[in-house]
């Protein structure tokens, strides 16, 4: 049945939200909502902790090769990124150890892009 605050039926219709009944305050069917598994705060810490490690790791590292593919001086891109280092807080030991690895030309410590 065609809206009446829209005769010539433009606007697209939400069905999904029709067949719940959105406005009557009912929920989805069980069965339609997937359930998911809690997480713990010490697990949810440690995941964001990897996640800004190794993707703060990942930045560095790629901007170290970059300058060191560039050709520029070893020196003068360390003490760079050693300032940037002593600025960066909790991710000072990433940009430390990407340096050092890029520098040294070792293959980066975690995957690219990050995999769980």
């Amino acid at each position: 049945m065609p809206d009446p605050s829209d005769p010539s039926n433009a606007h697209p219709v939400n069905r999904v939200a029709d067949s719940f009944g959105s406005d009557s305050g009912e929920d989805a069917p069980a069965d339609l909502v997937p359930e998911l598994a809690p997480i713990s705060s010490p697990e949810m810490d440690s995941l964001a902790e990897r996640w800004e490690w190794e993707s703060s790791y990942r930045l560095w590292y790629e901007l170290a090769r970059a300058d060191v593919d560039s050709g520029k001086d070893p020196d003068e891109i360390r003490s760079y990124f050693l300032d940037i280092a002593e600025n960066s807080g909790g991710t000072a030991e990433a940009v430390r150890e990407a340096l050092e690895d890029a520098l040294a030309g070792r293959p980066p410590k975690c995957k690219f892009p990050l995999e769980p």
